[in-house]
């Protein structure tokens, strides 16, 4: 590209900061070109060594567009933010994910790095209209900072993985304090830390509708009881991975709530839980269960094919099925039912179940609007069975992980369906 001369005013290659051009190269997806960059010059060689830090995705949504990118860290994402702001001021969603490599409030910041109190304070300032923030786990902040931003942005309805690494009860209660709209929170991404001080927290956002609490490990019976009293409008209940969550739990959320969407995947539920909740949230859309997993993934034997045949007898409405780890021989009978009776199923996950081709064919005859199917860990499934997967014109997700009795034949079906009609994850 030739160089602009000075006073011209338009913009070059060359004039771009080094973070930019590194984002810009990172859509290079040949070795080859990438191999070559270094040799271009002394500065691309340092673009090329910035672009092997570790990076960060950040998705903006805005009233009229939404995007995403992957950016570098130190001042790449500075100047994003900066931009971003100048040129559309009314950003509603702001998103993170990844890892961001730039100093915690307890280091000492290297030359020309910004801090997270930095990146709180911009956030903060430049998008007042935002309502829904998505933190990634990727911050390992202050949490003085935190609360610092969120004293500025009252409005938000919508705050996930805000927790990473450090998990207070106290912090979510400064959360739910300076935010009094929240309907959607979602303190997923730490594994442990919380007690039961942030579930009573909790119980004082009045607008709450959805609340994720998955892989915490210290959340129990006690949890989901005291969510049960207290009076919120909750429409999803997410505690995957919570095993010390028993039927007992689970009773009390169903028989407290009107809901859409739960899940208690790897929880210590039985079809007694199952049950009551099927009996009890007939307007279900999305659920999704599973087996307690032992140490050598093997136990499943809490759950049954009664508890997915009583899910569907009561639940017409669902769209997404997760039913996941149960070892009941008798579950191809469970999956057939499903298949023939709910005619809006778009999702189905049996990962590490007991299921052979049978329940596959069933799927793929009966469920016309089928669209991803989990099937990891499913010992007993055949090429042939994947293969009826494959002619399936709805079928566009399938995910076959450590399924050991696959051979090339099942990969062969896909390549066959993707020449017809395109691309499948």
């Amino acid at each position: 590209m030739a160089a602009t001369a000075p006073g011209e005013g338009a913009l070059t290659i060359d004039a771009l900061p080094q973070e930019l051009l590194a984002a810009v190269l990172h859509w290079v997806d040949s070795p080859t070109l990438l191999g070559a960059v270094p040799r271009v010059c002394r500065r691309w060689r340092d673009v090329r060594r910035l672009m092997t830090d570790v990076h960060l995705h950040i998705s903006v949504s805005t009233p009229l567009f939404k995007t995403s990118t992957q950016l570098p860290t130190n001042g790449a994402l500075m100047s994003f933010l900066v931009q971003i702001s100048q040129h559309f001021g009314s950003v509603t969603h702001l998103s993170f994910s990844g890892q961001l490599d730039i100093p915690s409030p307890w280091s000492n910041a290297e030359a020309g790095r910004v801090s997270l109190a930095e990146v709180m304070t911009t956030i903060a300032e430049r998008f007042p209209a935002l309502i829904s923030i998505h933190l990634g786990g990727v911050f390992r902040y202050n949490h003085g900072d935190l609360c610092a931003m969120l004293e500025r942005l009252p409005q938000l309805v919508a705050i996930s993985e805000f927790c990473e690494g450090r998990a207070e009860d106290d912090v979510v209660a400064e959360v739910v304090k300076r935010c009094p709209k929240l309907q959607h929170i979602d303190m997923s991404a730490n594994m442990d830390g919380f007690r039961g001080g942030a579930v009573q927290s909790l119980t004082t956002c009045k607008h709450l509708v959805s609340v994720n609490l998955s892989g915490q490990s210290s959340i129990d019976d006690a949890a989901m009881k005291c969510l049960a009293s207290s009076g919120l409008p909750l429409k999803a209940v997410l505690c995957s991975g919570c095993d010390r969550i028993t039927d007992e739990g689970v009773v009390a959320v169903a028989e407290a709530f009107t809901l859409t969407r739960v899940s208690f995947k790897e929880t210590s539920i039985t079809d007694v839980g199952v049950r009551r909740l099927a009996e009890t949230q007939p307007a279900l859309k999305s659920v999704a269960v599973g087996a307690l997993l032992t140490w050598d993934q093997r136990d499943g034997t809490a759950l049954t094919a009664a508890a997915l045949i009583a899910l569907v007898d009561h639940c017409p409405n669902l769209t997404s099925v997760g039913f996941t780890h149960v070892r009941d021989f008798k579950l191809d009978q469970a999956v057939t039912h499903l298949a023939r009776r709910l005619k809006g199923l778009v999702r189905v996950d049996l990962g590490g179940s007991a299921i052979t081709d049978v329940s596959l064919d069933a799927l793929a005859t009966h469920a016309a609007a089928l669209v991803e199917v989990g099937l990891d860990q499913c010992e007993y499934i055949t090429d042939s069975g994947v293969a009826a997967l494959a002619a399936s014109a709805s079928v566009r997700d399938v995910s076959v992980s450590w399924c050991d009795s696959l051979t090339t034949a099942a990969a062969e079906a896909f390549a066959r369906r993707m020449a017809r009609t395109g691309p499948l994850n």
